[in-house]
């Protein structure tokens, strides 16, 4: 059965679906406008996961619950992580918060999904699109804030789950285990809580004779705790919360001449610590001091592993004013990081920046509306950069009460090459057929200016559709370009950071939302994107069409809910027999095509057989598509390592 067939199919099955988990209108939101707004009513167009659809699709961390934002590509890394694709954008373009702040980020300047603890997460709200005037640095294909939970009750939580990689599990080591512990006080004037998480992944292999093993084993600690207290005239918040990833995977031998053949394994050690303080007082003005520590070593068990430490920081303020018809934001920010990698020379090396912002968000009429804001940064090794942006939101009511609302927007946004981008060395000569990633001292900033708009309805009788398109202008955009001088100098395929002159990234997407009744639901969504750089050259590792169809059930009689989930790839670029080719990034030259599109269809199932206790179980991957190791080495395919996963959980609350 090939995928389009698979996708038709399940296209068909659309109109069984039901539901009561769509996202409420009312739900309060904050990214599109740093101030509290009502999702209708943000003149800038968002996405949001709620915290009912967080249950029932993720398992411990945030890269399953992505697939029900259309356009937004999930993609693995290197080393078994997950990232996320907006816009055209690969993940060092795209930035993650959580409450509103920036995440530290492990490899390259892309945030590993698979280190975000998705078990205190209230809502994720992602803006798509250049969001620099907001942001900063980094924002250029969009910005996806994670949202915590609030203390607003006593009560403790114990969760377990089991997992099983069908067909390809680790015989000695079967079965994945996640164990999660919560509990939280609330009173007048305190409030607090603590949760831990553990997730054990032993991992998975295709071939069970070979030493070589395709998904690498991890243990992950997540230590997360919050304290707030009520003053006379504002709030106080401190949130620590802890980190630590152990990664394990079997290699081929790795050959020593004189020694011969000699057992080889790829490991890595990653330890973080974030803290954060924050006041929030009556009249809207917000202060915070934030500082992580982040300490990662990675290697062969036949080499030196490598040993770095960064180290962020930063302050900011921000006052919101509150006028009859317009509101205002302002603030400043200050930020620094650090970098120490001992085996390679690398010592003390940091950067720090001053920003100041400004935004004003206006209603012009009663149905126009104007957001416009500006930018202004001072980075000690790039000098300064400005960014300014321009939103609106024009919305038309019909006297059956039909909502016709059209968003637009043009940005500037930019980003400021990380000192990992300019210094950091990531070896990984011995990881399948060996790679090697390198820093480039000479980068310089990147710089785009981006264009979007966005046309919906929504019926009274609950349907909704969407229709949006993009366009952006990126030059200096860094990417990993094959060297092949390096490449001979390391002996396996070398990669190094570069500005590509210029890239233009074009798309657009459809969505739609049927409701059949007042529990039935479906969403569909289509996504079309075009990348290319200067030469004309598709930007790699990025599909062209996506499908993404998510059915929801809703069965009250039973206190049972099901999230069936479909996601489509098709025609992503890959080089071919030349690994010179300019423009892509991280693919080698193939011989040919083996596979350039897949589906992968997910069930979820939730039940609740008593007040308190939840059981959850569900089948990721159903038709067990996956990418061939034996023929993908030599040939592009496209499709994910991952084979089917089945498993089953409980939460239980007191």
């Amino acid at each position: 059965m090939t995928p389009s067939f698979k996708l038709a199919s399940f296209l068909v099955l659309a109109v069984t679906a039901t539901s009561s988990m769509a996202v409420d209108l009312e739900t309060i939101v904050t990214t599109g406008t740093r101030t509290p707004k009502l999702l209708n009513d943000s003149p800038v167009a968002l996405n949001v996961i709620t915290s009912e659809q967080l249950s029932v699709v993720s398992s411990g961390t945030l890269a399953e619950a992505l697939n029900f934002i259309p356009g937004v590509v999930i993609t693995r890394s290197n080393k078994d992580g997950y990232n996320v694709q907006m816009n055209g954008f690969d993940g060092d373009h795209v930035l993650v918060l959580v409450d509103g702040q920036r995440m530290i980020t492990p490899t390259g300047s892309s945030v590993d999904l698979d280190q975000i603890n998705a078990l205190d997460v209230e809502r994720i709200e992602v803006l798509k699109g250049a969001a620099s005037v907001m942001y900063g640095s980094s924002a250029m294909g969009g910005v996806m804030n994670i949202i915590t939970k609030k203390v607003n009750r006593s009560v403790s939580r114990i969760s377990y789950e089991m997992g099983h990689y069908q067909g390809s599990a680790i015989e000695d080591d079967p079965v994945e285990h996640r164990l999660a512990l919560s509990s939280s006080l609330s009173t007048p004037v305190y409030s607090g809580q603590i949760s831990y998480q553990h997730i054990n992944n032993p991992g998975f292999k295709y071939d069970r004779d070979a030493k070589l093993e395709n998904g690498t084993s991890s243990e992950k600690h997540f230590l997360d705790s919050s304290v707030s207290m009520q003053l006379a005239d504002a709030q106080l918040h401190y949130r620590p919360q802890y980190f630590k990833e152990s990664r394990y995977r079997n290699e081929d031998d790795a050959f020593f001449p004189g020694i011969g053949s000699i057992p080889d394994a790829y490991f890595s050690e990653v330890e973080r610590i974030t803290q954060t303080l924050e006041l929030q007082t009556k009249n809207h003005l917000i202060s915070r001091i934030r500082l992580a520590n982040h300490n990662e070593s990675s290697g062969h068990e036949t080499t030196a592993s490598r040993d770095a430490e960064l180290k962020l920081g930063g302050f900011e303020l921000q006052q919101s004013l509150f006028l009859t018809n317009a509101e205002m934001v302002m603030g400043y920010e200050y930020d620094f990081e650090t970098m120490d990698i001992p085996d390679d020379g690398i010592l003390d090396k940091q950067r720090n920046s001053s920003q100041g912002f400004a935004q004003i968000d206006a209603n012009i009429t009663d149905q126009f509306e104007v957001l416009a804001g500006f930018r202004v940064q001072r980075d000690t090794g790039f000098g300064w950069h400005q960014a300014g942006r321009l939103s609106g939101l024009f919305r038309q009511l019909s006297t059956q009460g039909n909502q016709f609302d059209i968003r637009f927007g043009v940005g500037q946004s930019y980003k400021v090459p990380s000192l990992k981008e300019r210094y950091y060395i990531l070896d990984h000569t011995n990881v399948g057929s060996g790679y090697v990633v390198i820093g480039n001292e000479k980068l310089q900033p990147e710089e785009t200016i981006s264009y979007n708009i966005d046309i919906s309805l929504d019926l009274v009788n609950g349907t909704t559709v969407d229709l949006g398109a993009f366009y952006s202008e990126s030059k200096n955009l860094i990417e990993n370009e094959f060297d092949l001088s390096e490449t001979e100098s390391w002996g396996v395929d070398a990669f190094v950071y570069q500005n590509i002159s210029r890239v233009n990234t074009a798309g657009g997407n459809f969505s739609l939302k049927i409701p059949l009744n007042d529990m039935q639901l479906a969403n569909i969504s289509y996504s079309y994107l075009e990348a290319r750089n200067e030469d004309g050259n598709r930007l790699a590792n990025r599909p062209r069409h996506q499908v993404k169809l998510n059915l929801h059930s809703s069965l009250n009689w039973m206190q049972t809910k099901i999230i069936t989930y479909l996601v489509y790839q098709a025609d992503e670029a890959f080089a071919l027999d030349d690994p010179t080719t300019t423009g892509l990034d991280e693919v080698e030259g193939y011989k040919g095509e083996y596979n350039n599109e897949w589906v992968s269809l997910n069930i979820s199932v939730t039940h609740k057989p008593a007040k308190q206790l939840k059981l959850r179980y569900g089948i990721q991957n159903i038709f067990d598509e996956h990418k061939n190791t034996k023929k993908s080495t030599d040939y592009f395919d496209a499709r994910a390592e991952d084979s089917r996963r089945i498993y089953l959980g409980m939460n239980y609350e007191f």
